[in-house]
């Protein structure tokens, strides 16, 4: 399902951003597209490492299954009730914040970010597609334990994972998009972590805010 929803929305998004059509879209981009241009190469070597992820993806998930069931992982004969689901999501999202955060800035330390990190950081101005342009290490050090962090602490209904896993998998790609629609999700947060480097480096921005690293346009930091 999210692969399936990365694929749908990032390749739409990458159209958009090769053609320059609609045109009417373009006045919601907020980077300068000389920083970065997108070109079909650079396109298909995301491309390419963000399918290498995505095969260790599925193995993970393969063996990672067998882990949950152990750990009490509800499969899905019976539907979860509405009240459960959302007591799970905002515990999912607080671990996910948390140790994603913990993650990223772990990997901006120098060892970690010369032979790890600094693959993802090639995009000055991201695209949509490169949400999981990164190294392996990273993809499953940071992104995806940090997105089953909580399913497994909890030993969730498969429901509840697959509904947070959409929304983390759909967050991701506008956060990259570097296009700030008219609606509430913006990519404003990340697109300033790319360009800066040391602000911005949680999720849901929780984790920024209460150790000092959230940044917006309208604070007063030096750059």
């Amino acid at each position: 399902m999210s692969t399936v929803l990365h694929w749908t929305i990032g390749l739409c998004y990458t159209v958009i951003d090769l053609t320059g059509q609609p045109a009417f879209l373009m006045k919601y981009k907020i980077q300068d597209p000389s920083s970065r241009p997108v070109t079909m190469t650079n396109v298909l070597k995301v491309v390419k490492q963000v399918f290498i992820n995505q095969m260790i993806g599925f193995l993970l998930l393969f063996g990672g299954y067998y882990i949950f069931l152990l750990r009490g992982f509800d499969s899905g004969k019976t539907l979860p009730t509405l009240h459960r689901v959302l007591c799970e999501l905002p515990f999912f999202v607080i671990l996910n914040e948390i140790w994603f955060y913990c993650s990223h800035r772990l990997l901006h330390h120098p060892i970690f970010y010369k032979h790890i990190h600094k693959i993802h950081h090639e995009w000055v101005a991201p695209i949509s597609i490169t949400a999981f342009y990164c190294h392996p290490v990273e993809f499953v050090f940071s992104i995806a334990l940090s997105a089953f962090a909580g399913p497994f602490l909890l030993g969730s209904h498969i429901v509840s994972v697959w509904l947070f896993i959409s929304v983390l998998t759909v967050s991701t790609l506008v956060a990259h998009s570097g296009y700030t629609y008219p609606f509430p999700a913006s990519p404003t947060a990340h697109d300033l972590h790319h360009s800066k480097f040391t602000v911005n480096f949680g999720f849901w921005g929780i984790m920024d805010r209460i150790a000092g690293t959230d940044y917006k346009p309208s604070n007063k930091m030096s750059d």
